[in-house]
């Protein structure tokens, strides 16, 4: 596909193969000499097939995309690559028993093989994880939508309710409490409701973390006796963040 996107893959490879994997590379004739240069190592089979031809707006002979004359050929060029179909699965049939594919997230036909031939496909991007979510986040959230200037900041990932509480008590320096038995500990009616009555009588700034099914034991009313000094969460929360909060 790319350079970028290939680099990344052939050292994946090459780490496979150190861990004695077996591993087989697919390609096409252009890009095969350049591949087996990078490799280095001759325990990595690289098999090259024809790439198509006669692709609207791409010279003969581009097999990678950092050759195309201009990018407004990338989206003939990534459909062309479908017409390799038949002739991968043919290859993967002809291995050794294959575990699994490995193919690149543009090559989305590689899918539909692995389902075919009835082997798990694993997606690779040549971008590390953090850029991918980022863009995952904007095309699901699009947290850009309501900016009305191009120079407008906006957050990218909004912040749980529970982080934005304690923000709050760290702008007005109120010290929080944080109150939590884990997912693992069983406490019981009365144990809950002592705890409830302490957190109430103390007048301290609390968390209380607890079990979505234990908020009915606590008792009617409490939630709201201690509304804007306590907060109590039924649901799963990231414990490190809270701890490494500096108001807690």
């Amino acid at each position: 596909m790319s350079q970028g996107h290939t680099t990344p893959l052939l050292y994946l490879s090459r780490l496979f193969s150190d861990r004695h994997i077996s591993v087989t590379l697919i390609t096409t004739p252009a890009n095969y000499s350049a591949i087996k240069a990078t490799l280095k190592t001759d325990s990595i089979s690289v098999i090259d097939i024809p790439f198509p031809d006669n692709i609207a707006g791409v010279p003969p002979g581009v097999e990678i995309t950092d050759n195309l004359p201009s990018m407004s050929s990338f989206v003939n060029f990534v459909q062309a690559t479908q017409q390799l179909q038949p002739r991968f699965e043919q290859l993967v049939r002809s291995l050794p028993p294959v575990t699994c594919t490995i193919s690149d997230g543009f090559l989305i036909w590689t899918q539909d093989s692995a389902d075919k031939l009835g082997i798990p496909r694993l997606i690779f991007y040549g971008a590390n994880i953090y850029s991918m979510t980022m863009c995952n986040i904007m095309a699901q959230f699009k947290p850009h939508a309501a900016v009305g200037l191009d120079d407008e900041p906006f957050a990218m990932v909004e912040k749980s309710t529970w982080i934005q509480w304690l923000d709050s008590k760290l702008v007005a320096n109120k010290p929080v409490l944080y109150v939590s038995f884990g997912s693992q500990a069983e406490a019981s009616t009365e144990q809950l409701r002592e705890v409830a009555i302490g957190l109430e009588q103390s007048n301290v700034s609390f968390m209380w973390v607890v079990k979505s099914k234990q908020l009915r034991l606590i008792g009617e009313g409490f939630e709201e006796r201690v509304k804007g000094r306590g907060k109590v969460v039924g649901e799963w929360v990231d414990q490190m963040e809270i701890l490494k909060h500096e108001i807690v």
